[in-house]
């Protein structure tokens, strides 16, 4: 090809590719790299002029191009070497790849090893000691129209190009050392005005590198939105759409393999097919288990409230099973777990299912549960087999394992020490939205102590066939005294139900007389209150679970 055809294409060739080819071989290397070969330079700069950053007097084209599209670092080392005896001192490239960081007023590129070793910077307080008196009192008006360079935020200082620094004190030494003072003024303002023009155009250069950077990563955005729709696409044709619908696309777009700026095609789509399929596996595993959760615990919300309304229209003070026997009966259990999660489940489905409960099912929990406790009544020693009807003993009593709550029959049938439980069971299970478990004795022991015997036996009644009926048609009443009182200590009356339920290694008790007791009574009716009890009007057929309930309906219907 003749020479004048081939520097016509090297001419009209984007500079990038021109320095490339320059790089190509020695023959090529030698041709462009020629002061003979500037004009080839000049014309490709010119025709790319609109896309690049102005070009400043104090670089050549190819130093220019290297520096904006180079990604190698361009700070030279300085490196020591021992010849014959002798230390010497070289400076050699760095020439780290894959670096982003330029410092247009030094004109070099920089990776973080050698901006750390400040090879190319040269802080503000470091100065002082770059220039001999004179000069350094030279370059303090210059200062301030030297190019600042951007080291690192977590670092306070202000920092200069050492190149910027080197050549003034090398300049100085040639062109003002030993001057008059009018040339050194002159020439002072010539190197600020310099300086200021170095820093302008760095100025420039970075403007025009963010602009390029942002188009950038526009287009690289583009291609991944690109990608990311293509993807969605070939999965949705698979049978995926509806489940990709219901996931969070800005999450799916970050994934790994969607993420990435390349373009889809056959060849990659077959790569990240398998991974991507089973990532869907799993997130609709992840949404169908958290929709399961979330409708159980809102179902189970639901039996709570269905269940009291159930248990209020029973006669009054039922011994009724927990909700959380309850919730296990095949009633209940296949309406709440049967119905599909993302369907509403309505309160009357919840009811009907409370009502297809047969009777049986209650008189059975109840005759397991007696069966159960007289077990427990057997697992301490006995003068006789216990049966159920010691149940109904005044001096039956039950203790909670580990704790002081005594517990009599009925009431340990339906006392929610008995049936609570832990919250370390998973989101799903019944026991941890409303805090109950199946009821069962696990938690309970049969009392040795004698104190319920003896309350019976200071009320003249015999310990081994009292009931507790017994006990409520005689109403005994008695004093508790501390056994090892403090000084604010004061004795306390109290019926024979609550002085039962009591410590009893913590209290001795008397029996009241007659006036006292009756006195007592007086008393308790002036300051009746209960909590989580079962308490009808005695006007009509409104039941309460607490007493403030109570006494505010009866202001509100009889004392109107």
């Amino acid at each position: 090809m003749p020479l004048d055809i081939l520097y016509e294409v090297f001419k009209n060739m984007h500079p990038l590719d021109l320095l490339q080819v320059s790089r190509t071989n020695k023959a090529f290397r030698g041709v462009l790299m020629s002061r003979s070969s500037a004009w080839i330079w000049k014309g490709s700069f010119a025709a790319a002029q609109d896309l690049l950053p102005p070009l400043h007097e104090d670089l050549t084209i190819p130093q220019f191009i290297s520096l904006i599209f180079d990604r190698t670092c361009s700070v030279p080392e300085l490196t020591y070497m021992l010849v014959s005896h002798y230390l010497i001192s070289t400076r050699q490239f760095c020439c780290a790849p894959n670096v982003s960081n330029i410092m247009w007023a030094a004109r070099a590129r920089s990776c973080r090893k050698c901006v750390s070793n400040r090879c190319s910077i040269t802080a503000s307080d470091m100065m002082r000691t770059e220039f001999p008196r004179e000069a350094f009192r030279l370059m303090l008006p210059i200062i301030t129209h030297l190019p600042v360079v951007e080291y690192d935020r977590k670092t306070d200082g202000v920092f200069y190009p050492s190149r910027l620094v080197h050549q003034f004190r090398e300049e100085y030494e040639l062109e003002a050392k030993g001057q008059d003072h009018g040339t050194q003024q002159r020439w002072q303002k010539s190197k600020a005005q310099e300086f200021r023009v170095i820093a302008e155009h760095a100025d420039a250069c970075e403007k025009w590198y963010r602009a390029r950077q942002s188009d950038r990563e526009a287009e690289l955005q583009g291609i991944r939105n690109r990608r990311k729709v293509e993807i969605i696409q070939r999965l949705t044709d698979l049978g995926w759409g509806e489940e990709l619908g219901k996931l969070n696309l800005e999450k799916f777009g970050k994934l790994k393999f969607v993420h990435k700026s390349q373009l889809l095609s056959d060849r990659i789509w077959a790569q990240i097919k398998a991974p991507l399929l089973e990532y869907l596996e799993e997130a609709k595993a992840q949404r169908l288990a958290k929709e399961k959760s979330t409708a159980l615990q809102v179902r189970y919300c639901l039996l709570i409230e269905a269940y009291k309304e159930f248990c209020s229209v029973k006669p009054i003070r039922s011994i009724l099973p927990g909700v959380g026997n309850i919730s296990t009966t095949p009633q209940v259990d296949s309406v709440i777990r049967n119905t599909p999660y993302n369907e509403e489940l309505p309160k009357a489905a919840v009811c009907t299912a409370l009502d297809d409960i047969p009777a049986s099912y209650f008189e059975d929990w109840r005759k397991k549960c007696d069966s159960t406790l007289v077990e427990l009544l057997n697992s301490t020693p006995r003068d006789e087999p216990a049966t159920e009807v010691d149940l109904k003993l005044a001096a039956t009593i039950f203790v909670v394992k580990g704790s002081w709550n005594v517990l009599p029959y009925p009431l340990v049938l339906v006392s929610s020490d008995v049936t609570r439980c832990n919250a370390s069971v998973p989101l799903d299970d019944f026991r941890t939205i409303y805090g109950q478990q199946p009821w069962s004795t696990r938690r309970l022991e049969a009392s040795s102590s004698q104190a319920a015997k003896q309350l019976v036996e200071l009320a003249g009644l015999d310990p081994e066939t009292a009931t507790s009926a017994d006990m409520d048609e005689l109403d005994p009443w008695y004093l508790a005294q501390k056994t090892r009182p403090q000084s604010w200590d004061r004795p306390v009356a109290m019926t024979w139900r609550c002085a039962r339920v009591q410590p009893h290694n913590l209290f001795r008790f008397e029996l009241l007389g007659p006036e006292e007791t009756a006195a007592m009574r007086k008393t308790l009716l002036r300051r009746v209150g209960f909590g989580e009890g079962d308490v009808e009007c005695r006007h009509c057929d409104a039941r309460f679970t607490h007493s403030t309930d109570l006494c505010l309906h009866h202001e509100e219907t009889f004392d109107s």
